[in-house]
């Protein structure tokens, strides 16, 4: 009954936050409050939680299929008989299923464990409603729901040397040691590789030294050699304990991490940058840096924390992209200064640009052209590492917006999903190495003609001809 109660409580308030809220981000909230609620009735055993509980999962669940409905609407192109019956068909086959599901596995783990069949069905909607969109983009444009086959940073190269140079490079990258780059560079040399091999590696090999300031506070390079050695020291101490070995929860953990890093070493080439990818690998690694700790003394556990807090304090305050405090700079080699922007006294549009402040003016330039001129539908024409963000966040493109962007003539497979019937009113053109050689005076596309009204290297913005 407490979950009937919800579920109308969910349709009657979510019929006005609709029309204010991206119903993409308002269905990853119904899963989120679903898991909310679930998770108070599963680990209550008085009754008052318990039903609190059910109310705020029926909430949840109330919202869910209308934005199901209209999600699948919006996913079947043009489609919406089919996209309907195909969400009507699926909520009918959940619905049979589900109960010979749950008691089937209540049979083997019990009834209460069973339950957290509930949990995984949530985050694996939510993962869908995040993806979805772009995996059946993807079959459209590919022909398969991941990868093009082409992408850049996928490996090309698929044997044992190559899981090697990938492993310990990876490795390398955390330790910020210049030695250990030398160390790699010498491995690769006696197994016959090339360090820098272009089916295994995106940018040349180089391992952020720890001294250099002004690399290292990069939070695209910063590596994490306090945690490595944390983490590699506590998955040692309990593999080579009985103890540890004889726990299979454990053990299980121990193992889809090792198989983690096994795949990313397997299916992606080396690139500095994949520092902060890794990143959630470490965060996910943690359970067992936490299950060593408490094993150990208090002094000892302490120490090694405050060890870590202290070690991370000046990503925290003097990190190069948003800093709390200044910004390191670098004078020559390894002097460095201050101009002492932070966060606090730097706005957003320059905090925008920090990385590339050279692009300021001209994306600045370009979108003011294009709000003084009222133009609503913009037409793209850009490299594939170009910056579209900011142009859409200085002109207060967001959910609601009268804006319409869209990419044109485009050179690659993406092509498939052009809308040749889309005129813009302006095209905003970023010098990439697809696009012509030299700047055109004129631009046309989709039929129709527009002459450069704005120059600012490299974006230029040509205006339709109204002639």
């Amino acid at each position: 009954m407490t979950i009937v109660g919800g579920m109308a409580v969910g349709r009657l308030g979510g019929a006005p936050v609709v029309s204010r809220v991206d119903p993409e981000l308002l269905l990853v909230a119904a899963f989120s409050l679903t898991g909310l609620g679930f998770a108070l009735a599963w680990l209550s055993s008085a009754a008052a939680p318990m039903l609190l509980g059910f109310f705020v999962a029926g909430i949840g669940m109330g919202l869910q299929w209308p934005l199901g409905v209209s999600r699948a609407l919006r996913a079947s192109g043009g489609r919406t008989d089919r996209g309907s019956a195909l969400a009507s068909v699926a909520a009918g086959l959940a619905s049979g299923l589900a109960p010979f599901v749950l008691g089937s596995v209540a049979d083997a783990v019990g009834v209460h464990l069973a339950f957290l069949i509930v949990p995984v069905m949530l985050v694996g909607g939510i993962v869908l409603v995040l993806n979805i969109g772009h995996e059946i983009r993807n079959v459209q444009v590919f022909g398969r729901p991941l990868a093009s086959g082409d992408d850049p940073i996928a490996n090309a190269w698929f044997t044992p040397q190559a899981f090697f140079s990938n492993a310990v490079r990876n490795l390398a990258l955390h330790t910020g040691i210049g030695r250990f780059e030398s160390t790699v560079r010498g491995m690769h040399e006696m197994l016959g590789i090339d360090v820098n091999d272009p089916r295994t590696t995106v940018d040349e090999f180089a391992i952020p030294k720890l001294l250099d300031l002004y690399q290292v506070l990069h939070e695209d390079y910063a590596g994490n050699p306090l945690h490595l050695v944390l983490i590699l020291a506590a998955t040692g101490a309990l593999l080579l304990r009985r103890s540890g070995r004889a726990n299979r929860t454990v053990l299980s953990y121990v193992v889809a991490l090792i198989s983690a890093f096994v795949l990313f070493c397997v299916l992606l080439r080396w690139a500095p940058h994949h520092s902060r990818i890794q990143l959630s690998m470490f965060v996910l690694s943690s359970p067992l840096a936490g299950l060593v700790l408490s094993r150990m003394s208090r002094f000892k556990a302490h120490a090694i924390i405050s060890i870590l807090i202290v070690g991370s304090l000046p990503w925290v305050f003097l990190n190069r992209n948003r800093p709390l405090l200044f910004e390191v700079l670098r004078v020559k080699g390894f002097v460095l200064k201050s101009d002492f922007t932070n966060i606090f006294n730097t706005d957003r549009t320059t905090q925008m640009f920090r990385n590339r402040p050279e692009l300021k003016d001209a994306y600045v330039g370009a979108a003011s052209l294009l709000a003084a001129r009222n133009c609503d539908r913009i037409g793209l024409s850009i490299g594939s590492d170009d910056w579209e963000y900011p142009l859409w966040k200085l002109l207060h493109i967001g959910s609601g917006s009268s804006y319409r962007v869209e990419h044109v003539d485009l050179k690659n497979v993406s092509r498939k999903k052009e809308d040749l019937s889309f005129v813009p009113c302006a095209v905003v053109y970023m010098e990439n190495a697809a696009g012509p050689k030299e700047v055109p005076n004129q631009w046309v596309t989709h039929g129709m003609r527009y002459e450069k009204q704005w120059s600012m290297a490299p974006i230029h913005v040509y205006v339709l001809d109204s002639r």
